[in-house]
């Protein structure tokens, strides 16, 4: 619990002093992915080692050898990792979005948003998933689309419901957790009590976090220019980018796709570590 309110909480304020002294990566593990579109070259953060490291052993597992794309939005993101769309076992659409998928603890950092070219760790939903922690084997790649100062206002707003979101899951899990009666007791009178200490909670983070949800506007210019999905950023993990094979990724996103899954395989290879 403790590592998870560090990871979730503390690393908002250590990414926000990050982005005031102007600081980027260029450190960690690269990564080649080849696809039957071509390669994508990949550079795995050091500072999120949990990431970095279950990536690498899945990687020296073979674990993503002729894994398919399951999911492509154009102007948004392609997404891979699931274990039952290998292109060996013919999976049904039902087994690719329903299956339940091991996690592991969220490394949010916003000095590492959502601009075109990054990795982002897929995730289940706030309401069952209580601390963001992510998919294990999920991963997206984010293609994004160029933004505007309207679209990035919105942006915001979303950024913020996600986070209220994330607080009433953690709070109401929490609570329950350490007062049984509120697990165990489903009347009205109590469940309201429940929400109640869930609101104080969540008005009293807001206030600490203050404008630290906003989008600092070195970010605006970047998704303004090169473009992005602002509205994951704190409150979905990135851990990567794009160093070469933007091109490959833009032509998967192109495929045709029935309800964003591709409808013509695109699958990887195999990966490769340098």
């Amino acid at each position: 619990m403790k590592t998870l309110k560090i990871i979730i909480v503390g690393l908002l304020f250590l990414g926000m002093s990050l982005l005031a002294e102007g600081q980027t990566t260029k450190s960690g593990t690269t990564v080649d992915i080849i696809t039957n579109k071509g390669t994508i070259t990949v550079l795995l953060y050091d500072e999120t080692p949990v990431h970095r490291d279950n990536f690498v052993k899945l990687v020296k597992e073979n674990f993503y050898n002729d894994i398919m794309y399951h999911r492509v939005i154009s102007g948004f993101l392609i997404q891979v990792g699931d274990p039952r769309s290998r292109r060996s076992t013919g999976a049904s659409e039902e087994s690719i979005y329903s299956h339940e998928i091991r996690t592991i603890p969220a490394e949010i950092n916003p000095a590492f948003y959502h601009r075109r070219g990054v990795l982002n760790a897929a995730r289940m939903g706030e309401a069952v998933n209580p601390y963001l922690e992510s998919s294990s084997t999920h991963f997206t790649i984010i293609q994004g689309r160029v933004q505007t100062d309207s679209t990035l206002n919105a942006a915001e707003r979303r950024i913020e419901s996600f986070y209220r979101a994330h607080l009433q899951s953690m709070y109401t899990f929490e609570l329950k957790q350490a007062n049984p009666e509120y697990a165990n007791n489903d009347s009205e009178e109590k469940q309201k009590e429940l929400q109640a200490e869930v609101d104080k909670k969540i008005a009293a983070k807001m206030i600490e976090v203050g404008s630290s949800l906003k989008i600092p506007q070195a970010h605006r210019e970047v998704y303004k220019t090169v473009g992005g999905a602002p509205h994951l950023d704190f409150n979905y993990t990135v851990f990567g980018e794009v160093l070469s094979g933007m091109e490959v990724v833009d032509a998967i996103a192109s495929v045709p796709v029935d309800r964003e899954r591709p409808t013509e395989e695109v699958y990887i290879i195999r990966m490769q570590l340098r």
